[in-house]
């Protein structure tokens, strides 16, 4: 087996792709439509100008953690 190829045909080629999914929705924020309108009104309250990054921050990380269970 070459060095590089239980990346290509294995399990880990799927993890990765998974894990840079992930980190791409991350970085490019959720609708916020289809949240909760009082947790939106919550993060713009305790938050301010940064509601949008700590709102991002929570689902991702309620994400994160419906994905691993």
């Amino acid at each position: 087996m070459e060095c590089g190829t239980q990346y290509i045909n294995g399990n880990n080629m799927s993890q990765f792709i998974e894990w840079f999914t992930s980190l791409g929705k991350a970085f490019s924020g959720h609708n916020f439509d289809a949240v909760d309108s009082n947790l939106v009104r919550y993060y713009r309250t305790e938050y301010g100008s940064r509601w949008k990054e700590e709102l991002n921050h929570y689902l991702y990380n309620k994400n994160q953690k419906k994905g691993s269970q």
